[in-house]
């Protein structure tokens, strides 16, 4: 995604994650909280442009950083969820990755 979203062919979506995190980070959030909430939304930008093209489903990772923290991937994975339903997209065509951690199982 890193690659991609370098792109000038991928700017809007870059654009429209950035406008989403700014819009809905909290003003006391903390810059890693910020810049989470950006990528979550650069992903799930990324994953619905896919939909548009693909059928079946696409799949989101949920941030490695997380992989022992049971409640942080469960937080994590909703608002994943909850940010693609705001796109009309149900949550049947999604797939959310966790790893395979004890937590993540």
């Amino acid at each position: 995604m890193n690659k991609a979203a370098r792109l000038d062919e991928y700017a809007p979506l870059v654009d429209a994650a950035v406008a989403y995190a700014k819009e809905k980070s909290a003003a006391d959030a903390s810059a890693d909280d910020k810049m989470a909430l950006l990528l979550d939304a650069l992903s799930v930008e990324f994953g619905a442009e896919i939909l548009k093209h693909v059928p079946g489903y696409v799949s989101t990772e949920v941030d490695a950083r997380l992989s022992f923290d049971l409640e942080g991937n469960l937080t994590r994975a909703r608002r994943i969820i909850d940010m693609y339903a705001a796109k009309g997209i149900g949550k049947d065509r999604v797939l959310i990755k966790l790893a395979s951690t004890w937590e993540g199982l």
